[in-house]
């Protein structure tokens, strides 16, 4: 009776952990080239200060995190 109480309770948890590993593996590869502009023509760089100024915020809420 103990086992399958253990076994009912460890398989959300174990979910749940999994589910939160994933995430935080997809949120890293989403932002680790955020520092990186593949297109820099001229007619790209009026964009420039607006891709930073949200580069700078992401990475300022990261430091928050941790």
């Amino acid at each position: 009776m103990k086992q399958s109480h253990l076994i009912g309770l460890a398989t959300p948890l174990l979910l749940s952990a999994g589910t939160l590993a994933t995430a935080e593996r997809f949120y890293q590869y989403a932002f680790r080239r955020i520092n990186y502009i593949p297109d820099a023509r001229s007619s790209m760089q009026k964009y420039a200060s607006s891709y930073y100024r949200h580069v700078h915020w992401v990475e300022s809420q990261r430091h928050i995190e941790a």
